[in-house]
């Protein structure tokens, strides 16, 4: 199995929004859009899709991929992901939010992971939908954003709606306890509807 950063992703085949290729929160279409390339035609990076090609290619390079002879290049990931985001892919853009967070291949600048989260989620990318949501609600994501629970209902019930079984749950729970928000039992069984429907889906 290549290796690939647990924060990472991501997605299946999206064309609603133009510059996103994956929106799939649990990750499989993402991993899954490898098979479809050789070594050589993945580093081909010419033709109509090159943009998804530098956005896969610039992920293998933050940690490097035996299955496609790649060795950890940080300056090449980032110049991949970047020229990616520069492009309109919003999977790029998200994956990079992640990288100025943690610091990983880039300085750690919350300043610009916020920015990227905020303009992805924005775009309709579910993980940075997610990831706003965790981030107001002060459970993940710590020092990304104040703890708000008007805009972490807000954003996770956009990815919720999105598909995202995680924030549906996450949903539930808050109106379940009723912290900071109305105990709400309509919108807490939508949510563990929404939860159930998505766990049954993923296990077909």
């Amino acid at each position: 199995m290549r290796l690939m950063l647990v924060f990472l992703f991501l997605f299946a085949v999206n064309y609603v929004h133009a510059g996103t290729f994956y929106n799939d929160p649990a990750g499989r279409e993402f991993n899954a859009a490898y098979d479809r390339f050789s070594e050589d035609s993945l580093k081909d990076l010419s033709g109509d899709d090159k943009h998804l090609r530098q956005c896969l290619l610039g992920v293998l390079y933050v940690n490097g991929d035996q299955e496609f002879n790649v060795r950890k290049d940080c300056r090449k990931a980032v110049s991949l992901l970047q020229k990616a985001w520069q492009a309109n892919v919003v999977d790029a853009g998200f994956t990079l939010a992640t990288m100025y967070y943690d610091g990983v291949c880039l300085d750690k600048d919350l300043d610009k992971a916020r920015g990227l989260a905020t303009d992805t989620a924005e775009d309709g990318y579910i993980l940075s939908q997610r990831m706003l949501g965790r981030a107001y609600l002060g459970r993940s994501w710590k020092g990304l954003y104040p703890k708000n629970m008007e805009k972490a209902v807000f954003w996770l019930s956009k990815a919720a709606d999105a598909g995202d079984a995680q924030s549906a749950g996450a949903l539930s729970a808050i109106y379940r306890t009723g912290i900071g928000v109305a105990v709400d039992e309509k919108n807490l069984f939508i949510g563990l509807r929404s939860q159930h429907f998505q766990n049954t889906s993923q296990t077909r």
